[in-house]
């Protein structure tokens, strides 16, 4: 075997090696990335699906302050978000619920003048 021949095997092995190391690691990569994609994806609908109301209490549906609902808002106040749309809108994702709180507490915010709208709606009765 001839010293350029040599050569050539080794080249072309090293070059196989990279190629197969490319390969593998592009294939861990995006497994890696999808695997963290379907997570985010996994804990983000989990988490959305998970809400809490943070408006007063609203004794003619059962519904009190800060009562958590896994799958969404609940099916059995149609009427009451169609009555006052306002209830609907504080009802917020778990995560955002410190924020969501200091908004309500201070004038002129959008989550403090929804309060007050079911607050509103509640006494005309």
């Amino acid at each position: 075997m001839s010293n350029d021949s040599l050569q050539n095997d080794e080249t072309a092995a090293v070059e196989s090696t990279s190629a197969a190391s490319v390969e593998t690691t592009s294939a861990a990569t995006a497994t890696a990335s999808t695997s963290d994609a379907s997570t985010a994806s996994a804990e983000t609908t989990a988490t959305a699906k998970q809400l809490i109301y943070v408006g007063p209490n609203i004794s003619s549906e059962r519904l009190n302050r800060f009562a958590v609902f896994r799958n969404g808002l609940p099916q059995h106040m149609d009427d009451t978000f169609t009555a006052c749309s306002a209830v609907k809108k504080l009802f917020v994702a778990i995560d955002k619920l410190s924020d969501v709180l200091e908004k309500i507490n201070k004038t002129g915010t959008a989550y403090n003048t929804w309060y007050n709208q079911v607050q509103a709606y509640l006494k005309k009765g």
